[in-house]
């Protein structure tokens, strides 16, 4: 079916309706014609105005985009929307179960999100699974290690597709590589972060993201625990206050901001009020170990584990710096409207 844009809609029914008038009876005066043209054009015009419940068409009648103007110590921008104006990119590598053919695939042109019909169209009622996700600001791509590893595409919501790993508990547990993923880049010189993601959080013992080393050395995220809490670990585990219930989100989709500073970490959940899950301002364990900081970069689950990740995830932003509240804000804003989290 064809996706035809609303302004090309309404400029169809203009011509389409007022030469339909005019060829009825060529004797209308000028005046009347117009006045005929004019409830036309409005008639029109309401009904584009009424909302489809299946379509989000509001990333593309925002500009800037989510991350134009805001790109000082981003390390990382994973998104299954468009998060720059002039990305001309695909947001992911997908691969068809029945023939293992592959394809890119791109942003939709009125929304900005995941192009999931075009998606639908290709799978022939095939399950999908991310091969790639593209870094849509550097080279950062996270890609599966294997075939085994690839998680599927949730595409039931049109306009919220998420990956969907399976969670299963050993090494052939779906997850994602980032790619060129030099920890110490990705990180400060201080462990210093800011992470946003936007994912439906599951109880179960899971790793979402990060790198793990050991029980003690670790850089991870938990959203969330077998206890339903959700726990921030960005260095060290497991003293202070590194955890905070998170039952009310509980399969519930929700952004979330990890911040690591030089003293303090933090978590925020966007659509909370107050925002702030939990923040301990003395929290200074030193720079990352040098394990850390060499060490790849998981999504979904650390090989070598039985802590996979179910948590489906839509969207992971990464900076390497603690970015002030109000630009936090203004992320979380971002990702609340664009993936209708409200």
């Amino acid at each position: 079916m064809l996706d035809i844009p609303t302004h090309v809609l309404v400029a169809l029914s203009f011509n389409i309706q007022t030469r339909g008038i005019m060829n009825q009876d060529r004797r209308i005066g000028s005046t009347r014609r117009f006045l005929l043209s004019i409830a036309v054009i409005i008639c029109a015009f309401a009904k584009a105005q009424t909302p489809n419940p299946t379509i989000n068409t509001l990333a593309y009648n925002y500009e800037p985009q989510a991350l134009d103007g805001k790109t000082a110590g981003l390390q990382v921008a994973l998104s299954l929307r468009k998060l720059f104006v002039d990305y001309d990119g695909p947001l992911v590598r997908l691969r068809r179960a029945s023939d293992n053919a592959q394809k890119d695939f791109y942003p939709a042109a009125v929304s900005g999100i995941l192009d999931t019909p075009s998606i639908l169209e290709w799978a022939e009622g095939s399950n999908v699974f991310c091969v790639t996700w593209y870094d849509q600001f550097g080279n950062r791509d996270a890609t599966a290690p294997g075939v085994a590893q690839q998680p599927q595409m949730n595409l039931m919501e049109i306009d919220r597709p998420a990956l969907a790993p399976d969670g299963t508990f050993n090494a052939n547990g779906d997850r994602l590589i980032i790619q060129n993923a030099n920890t110490g880049q990705l990180i400060g010189s201080l462990g210093q972060t800011t992470i946003i993601q936007t994912i439906r959080a599951t109880e179960r013992s899971q790793f979402n993201w990060g790198v793990f080393i050991s029980n003690a050395v670790r850089y991870t995220g938990h959203v969330n625990w077998n206890n339903n809490r959700l726990y921030w670990d960005p260095g060290t585990c497991c003293g202070g206050t590194r955890s905070a219930s998170n039952t009310a989100n509980e399969n519930k989709w929700q952004v979330y901001t990890y911040r690591r500073s030089n003293p303090g970490r933090s978590v925020r959940a966007g659509t909370n009020t107050p925002r702030l899950l939990f923040s301990q301002a003395g929290y200074n364990p030193g720079a990352p170990a040098a394990s850390i900081r060499n060490a790849a970069w998981f999504l979904f689950g650390a090989n070598g584990t039985n802590t996979h990740s179910n948590s489906q995830v839509t969207e992971f932003i990464m900076y390497n710096t603690s970015l002030s509240d109000v630009l936090v804000q203004e992320l979380e804003d971002s990702a609340i409207r664009d993936w209708k989290l409200n």
